[in-house]
């Protein structure tokens, strides 16, 4: 199995969303790799508007981050216990959210143990300063540098923090910069499994060109 994931961060309203969906399930799904499993990741408010949608096309959601508590007096939080129905993944330490939001290990953790306790496969990020073991079957190494940035990283590089790993993964995926032009870059070989896509996931066209090149 391969995951595609788009993570649209902070971008786009309910009318964007549900038009970026209805643009890219026109495309041919069908004609995609049949081991390939796509993940739409958008900000909290707009997962109810598009989950038939996506439900209809067989395309998976998932949140950009889960609350480290349960269900209670947490104002601002979004349980386990909310998002569960809604999604069936979950982008968990992100390099945004541990650089701006000081995400702790012990926070990140937390927010795992709240997600598989919903049963919300955890989607955790990882780069060369958090090389940990993680109780997930999904990793993604984001390079620091890469993100957002342009910046490509080199496949050796990838290939030797893979190599690194203390525990090895079910599902290793990379995240940084990716686009249609060097996402072949790290399939080829299948050197990861995947990959979490930033900017170039917010335009559907551009989106359904990196899926095809699986």
């Amino acid at each position: 199995m391969q995951f595609l994931i788009a993570n649209w961060k902070s971008h786009k309203t309910i009318g964007d969303a549900v038009e970026w969906m209805n643009i890219f399930t026109s495309f041919s799904l069908s004609s995609l790799s049949p081991e390939l499993k796509i993940v739409v990741c958008p900000t909290f408010p707009l997962l109810a508007p598009i989950v038939n949608i996506a439900q209809n096309h067989l395309i998976k959601l998932g949140s950009q981050d889960i609350s480290q508590f349960s269900v209670g007096a947490h104002t601002g939080e979004v349980s386990g216990e909310n998002l569960s129905g809604l999604v069936e993944y979950v982008i968990i330490g992100h390099s945004e959210r541990r650089i701006n939001n000081k995400e702790s290990e012990e926070s990140v953790r937390n927010k795992i143990n709240q997600a598989k306790s919903f049963s919300i496969e955890p989607i955790v990020c990882i780069n060369a300063n958090t090389n940990t073991n993680y109780d997930t079957n999904i990793i993604v190494f984001e390079p620091v540098s890469s993100i957002g940035s342009g910046h490509v990283d080199s496949r050796q590089h990838v290939i030797d923090f893979k190599s690194s790993l203390k525990k090895q993964y079910q599902h290793f995926l990379y995240g940084g910069s990716v686009t249609v032009e060097n996402a072949k870059n790290y399939l080829e070989r299948r050197i990861v499994d995947g990959l979490l896509v930033g900017a170039n996931s917010l335009d559907p066209l551009s989106f359904f060109s990196i899926a095809k090149q699986f």
